[in-house]
């Protein structure tokens, strides 16, 4: 199954329309982006405002969007609007998941003073 497919099953088993989930993604992103940014002494905006390091992290989020939908596709399918908050807890638990990997090449470019321009 593709993405865009696998992504439709989702939102719609969360009862997420794609600007909301747009929005969850990037939430997610910042806490990624708060505790990243703490353990390797990079400013927080920098950080968060880079687009490579946006863009590796939505590709993180999809692998974490397939593999929910790979390890829960029965659920997805069966369960209904009711178990909407439930499927959205255990998603969490891959998101949060990223938390422990980050591009190191990416943060140090951003040490390295190659920032954001103003």
């Amino acid at each position: 199954m593709n993405y865009e497919v696998i992504k439709i099953e989702i939102l719609k088993a969360m009862q997420f329309t794609p600007m909301q989930w747009r929005n969850q993604m990037r939430w997610f992103f910042e806490i990624w982006a708060m505790k990243i940014s703490n353990e390797h002494f990079v400013l927080l905006e920098e950080l968060s405002r880079n687009e490579p390091i946006w863009s590796w992290y939505q590709a993180q989020f999809c692998k974490a969007e397939e593999e929910f939908y790979k390890q829960n596709r029965l659920y997805i399918n069966s369960l209904g609007i009711e178990a909407a908050n439930e499927l959205f807890d255990v998603f969490s638990l891959l998101a949060y998941e990223i938390e422990e990997i980050y591009p190191i090449t990416l943060i140090n470019n951003l040490k390295n003073g190659q920032t954001v321009p103003k």
